[in-house]
């Protein structure tokens, strides 16, 4: 059984990920956690919180191929302000990404846009624009710990 990540304290609006499943980590880079036999990931990404209540992420083609060496692999993400983040297991992401904006640089680099939306009840979903549709995030919500 997979365990899904926890997230720990937000420091300068970036959450500590740490791995349940493992009582050590270690740090690939700043967004890019694994645990110390590699099986188990997590990327994490935090967003300040737009006009409209909703929240915007960047998700790298380095991070989409980092998650898909794990066996247990998470793209965890953090919104500034909220109580819960949203640990989306790694299918689940490269799943909806051909229905999501992209931007190419100048160098050639692509990301993705990941653009949470507040739904009327209130909870976020993640907007699926190519699709016209949004993902319920709910059954991925993970509670913080009080700060």
């Amino acid at each position: 059984m997979v365990m899904v990540p926890t997230i720990a304290t937000a420091d300068r609006h970036r959450y500590d990920a740490r791995l349940s499943a493992h009582r050590h980590r270690q740090e690939q880079k700043r967004a890019l956690y694994r645990s110390a036999d590699g099986k188990t990931r997590v990327a994490c990404a935090v967003s300040k919180q737009y006009e409209d209540g909703g929240y915007w992420y960047a998700y790298h083609p380095a991070w989409e191929d980092f998650l898909a060496q794990g066996e247990g692999a998470f793209f965890v993400l953090g919104c500034v302000y909220q109580d819960v983040a949203y640990a989306l297991p790694y299918d689940e992401i490269h799943g909806v990404l051909e229905w999501l904006h992209t931007t190419v640089r100048d160098d050639g680099k692509k990301y993705w846009h990941l653009v949470l939306a507040r739904e009327v009840d209130e909870t976020l979903a993640l907007s699926l624009p190519k699709k016209g549709k949004r993902l319920n995030l709910q059954p991925y919500a993970t509670q913080l710990p009080p700060q």
